[in-house]
């Protein structure tokens, strides 16, 4: 009788605490949700502005400047392959219109939508909502300074990253 109340405590003790741990991870998931979904909208933006071709916004001529966006045109990803047949005599220039799509990362009404323009085509996506603000900022010879502040419940909370960027001005 004993050995069975000791176990009957021991398990009421862990049930208590299994519930405890549950309710408190409903409560959380949402703001850990917005949180990731942050990071990797910010890691997406990170290694695309390094596989840029020409940055647009933020501004590569007058660092410092903080953009409500991100603009930048890079190789077109739905072409897989360099023109063929390729010859020596003809030259492959990354920045014809045909080879390049434009990517742009904006603010629009709390949410952080990602658009691309190619030739042929022109796409939009939402990345994340409950966005409050979005900067960036070209730091001279470095690179890109790019944060996103968002809104949970009462609580802001600003991610930021920073990227090498291969385009001097």
């Amino acid at each position: 009788l004993l050995s069975m109340a000791m176990l009957a405590m021991i398990l009421g003790a862990a049930a208590s605490l299994f519930l405890s741990y549950s309710r408190i991870t409903r409560q959380s998931s949402p703001k850990e949700r917005n949180l990731v979904g942050g990071q990797v909208a910010l890691e997406r933006m990170r290694s695309e502005v390094t596989a840029a071709i020409v940055l647009r916004e933020p501004a590569p001529t007058s660092p410092g400047t903080l953009y409500p966006r991100l603009l930048f045109d890079k190789l077109d990803p739905s072409l897989n392959r360099l023109p063929v047949p390729l010859n020596p005599t003809q030259s492959f220039s990354p920045q014809s219109a045909a080879q390049m799509c434009r990517v742009e990362y904006a603010l629009v009404a709390g949410h952080l939508l990602r658009r691309t323009t190619g030739a042929s085509y022109t796409s939009q996506e939402l990345l994340m909502d409950k966005v409050v603000a979005l900067s960036t900022q070209f730091v001279a010879s470095a690179g890109v300074n790019i944060s996103v502040t968002l809104q949970e419940e009462k609580t802001q909370n600003t991610c930021g990253t920073f990227t090498t960027v291969w385009i001097r001005p």
